[in-house]
């Protein structure tokens, strides 16, 4: 095995480079939080998160300068994982829980995973925002949520009454 020092990583790649690949992951993190929360209804306050890396940690976070979060379900298929990404969010004053195919009100999927998602998980939901569809081969929403009557939606009063 060879060990690469940081010098020959810098060197092989160009400044400009790594700035568009955080400049573009950093819109990324800011467009799912802005999405989510203009299209999300006021009175929705709990949030499932179907994904446990960097997305859905920095989605939350964002989110939660947005608008009040009471709760964060979390959705991984490791569980070590899901309850990792639960501290670091709890670190950041969010009430969060593995909380396995449970579902919200408002879902966000940030997984890069080329199978749909349990459809069960989104029988609650009346905001979905999929993070993970960014790309040919990427699969995570299941196409059954697109039939016309594939469960019936809950209403929510956008004024929270």
């Amino acid at each position: 095995m060879r060990v690469v020092a940081a010098e020959e990583i810098r060197a092989a790649v160009a400044p400009e480079v790594v700035f568009e690949a955080v400049k573009a992951a950093l819109l990324a993190h800011a467009a799912g939080a802005l999405i989510t929360h203009a299209l999300t209804p006021e009175a929705v306050d709990e949030i499932a998160v179907m994904g446990t890396g960097e997305q859905a940690l920095l989605q939350m976070t964002w989110l939660a300068r947005l608008r009040p979060i009471r709760q964060v379900h979390i959705w991984g298929r490791r569980p070590e994982a899901a309850a990792l990404l639960c501290q670091q969010l709890r670190a950041h004053g969010l009430d969060a829980r593995p909380d396995y195919e449970t579902g919200a009100a408002c879902v966000v999927t940030t997984t890069a995973s080329p199978n749909p998602l349990p459809l069960q998980a989104f029988r609650e939901a009346v905001h979905i925002t999929g993070i993970g569809t960014d790309r040919p081969g990427k699969g995570e929403l299941p196409p059954e949520l697109f039939a016309p009557d594939s469960f019936p939606r809950k209403r929510i009063d956008p004024s929270g009454r």
